[in-house]
């Protein structure tokens, strides 16, 4: 989780509202270039994987998605050999204010796909209590084991594999056309 943390300051003179405010959302990287397009007053181009952040700079109120996601790539786990097309362990996250779920999954290079049935492990930390301060307090313990958990793993898998264009959905539900982006 700490390589996927960034802080995200955006000051615009169009919505004085949000001088000086702080706030606590899921926001990913991908979210800049739609804010950009949509605050220079352009339509934002088909295929783009963010979510334009106006809507939280005219009212940070405004109902939001409750996941990002972020992956990760690493070398395949010992005992698995590559071929030629130089294949590799990806590990894709979502985050959402409570939990971290990743999956560590084949990776195809060559056709830059994932191929989910094809497991190296998965993750689960808990980030409930997590104010931001420490990056590494809510990150030592994978509780991916644990049985009392079932239900909050299936729900985060369910998460992850729907993907950004779930969280696309939920936004639209709440700003209708309004959220610029589209995945």
């Amino acid at each position: 989780d700490i390589a996927a943390r960034a802080p995200l300051i955006i000051r615009t003179p169009i919505y004085e509202q949000s001088h000086g405010i702080a706030m606590d959302m899921l926001t990913e990287h991908v979210d800049i270039y739609p804010t950009l397009v949509e605050l220079a007053g352009f339509e934002a181009p088909k295929g783009l994987e963010g979510f334009s952040l106006v809507p939280l700079l005219k009212d940070k109120a405004a109902p939001w998605k409750n996941a990002s996601f972020s992956q990760y790539p690493r070398g395949l786990p010992q005992g698995h050999k590559a071929d030629e097309r130089g294949d590799h362990a990806m590990g894709y996250s979502v985050r959402t204010a409570e939990w971290r779920y990743t999956e560590w999954v084949y990776f195809h290079n060559k056709t830059l796909t994932h191929d989910w049935s094809r497991n190296f492990g998965t993750e689960l930390y808990d980030h409930r209590g997590d104010n931001g301060t420490s990056f590494s307090a809510y990150e030592n313990q994978n509780l991916v084991s644990q049985p009392e958990l079932k239900s909050v793993i299936a729900q985060m898998q369910a998460l992850l594999h729907a993907g950004p264009q779930a969280q696309l959905e939920r936004v639209r539900a709440f700003h209708g056309t309004e959220a610029s982006a589209v995945v």
